[in-house]
């Protein structure tokens, strides 16, 4: 053809009026697209997926939002004189309208297999929700979307606890026989029953002071004698001896307050290897139980006991019988401790040390009050 052939008439609009035409058909895209965004944040219910997890929502309703906006966009498109301009935007939106509907369609295969409990496992150990991943699955086209850590399991639950521990305690003793007396053969013995629901414990606390009576007086005989007030009031002495006084008290506490603070009764039963009356009583108290998940855990206790008595006879060879007259002898007993325990991470043993202290309020028959205090440290195992 020559150079003088007849040529078609351009019909494309002018340079300077392009621009202007796009900027109109990008404005009209919009107002097209955030009407139904809105639309669809409205129609995206539990009715309509009843089937979805709970943290496949925002991405299917994200994914759906998508696909409308790639379904009402061409219309705004075609309608503008300048769509040439624009198509390069429309092959962006109908692009994410294809990975939007194959990652809608696993979104929802996995929902169905996991299931609405499973689902709520999905968040994982980090309490956050998965991310997506771009890796492909099985059956998914390219830009497939998968929801990583899909089954991971929820944070732990904490259920019922239960721990023993025993400690060597170096106490001072004060009472009729003793006045400050130790021995570093002392012990502690606990043992604890946490449920995890309701919040409930149970526990046992036992504790063994052990102590040399005074040595003050020395007799004619050489004999070293303690003297002593009896129960009757009377003046006595006898001949230096090994004592051995101990508690045992149970407790059934409720949880009332973070972090594992309790309220209690308990029961308190005491002994004696020198023949004085063992007392029993009931009482009640305030409890922090350690907490043993955790590497550093503090806990203390104080409890009372505001009627422990109990009978007993008096032992006296001169009697023909061995023993004499009965009598009733009561105290008010307090129980307090408090301590510090550490437990390595994902060690079963722990390491626990504090203070502790009976104390014996004289009521009746009671010569003289008792303090039975000091410090201890020993080892416990949780299981």
């Amino acid at each position: 053809m020559s150079a003088h052939a007849i040529r078609r008439p351009d019909n494309r609009l002018p340079a300077g009026a392009r621009a202007p035409l796009a900027i109109v058909a990008a404005i009209l895209c919009a107002a097209s697209v955030v009407p139904c965004c809105s639309q669809i944040d409205i129609a995206m219910s539990w009715r309509e997926a009843p089937h979805l997890a709970p943290h496949t929502l925002p991405l299917a309703a994200a994914l759906q939002r998508a696909r409308t906006r790639a379904a009402r966009a061409p219309q705004a498109v075609v309608a503008s004189p300048a769509r040439s301009h624009a198509m390069p935007a429309l092959a962006l939106v109908k692009r994410a309208s294809e990975t939007a509907g194959v990652a809608a369609r696993t979104a929802d295969t996995g929902s169905r297999e996991l299931g609405p409990p499973a689902a709520f496992a999905a968040y994982g150990t980090a309490g956050t929700p998965p991310l997506p991943s771009d890796a492909p699955i099985d059956g998914g086209g390219p830009g497939a979307l998968v929801v990583a850590n899909a089954a991971a399991g929820p944070l732990p639950l904490r259920g019922n606890t239960f721990f023993v521990s025993l400690a060597g305690a170096s106490t001072h003793n004060f009472n009729e026989f003793s006045s400050g007396q130790w021995r570093p053969e002392s012990f502690m013995l606990a043992g604890a029953y946490l449920l995890g629901h309701p919040r409930l414990a149970l526990k046992i606390d036992y504790r063994e002071d052990v102590y040399v009576t005074n040595d003050t007086v020395v007799a004619p005989s050489g004999v070293h004698q303690t003297p002593f007030t009896t129960p009757t009031g009377a003046y006595a002495q006898t001949p230096v001896f090994y004592a051995r006084q101990s508690t045992l008290d149970l407790r059934a506490e409720a949880q009332v307050a973070a972090p594992l603070v309790y309220l209690g009764v308990g029961y308190i039963h005491t002994a004696n290897n020198y023949h004085y009356a063992q007392l029993n009583g009931a009482g009640f108290g305030i409890e922090k139980m350690p907490d043993i998940h955790a590497p550093l855990s503090f806990y203390g206790s104080a409890f009372y006991y505001p009627a422990a008595s109990g009978t007993s006879h008096v032992t006296n060879p001169s009697y023909a019988s061995g023993t004499g007259p009965a009598y009733h002898q009561s105290y008010a007993i307090g129980k307090y401790d408090a301590g510090v325990l550490y437990k390595p991470v994902h060690a079963a043993e722990y390491f626990y040390a504090g203070y502790s202290a009976d104390v014996y309020d004289a009521k009746e028959a009671a010569p003289i009050d008792q303090v039975h205090s000091g410090t201890y440290a020993g080892l416990g195992v949780k299981f």
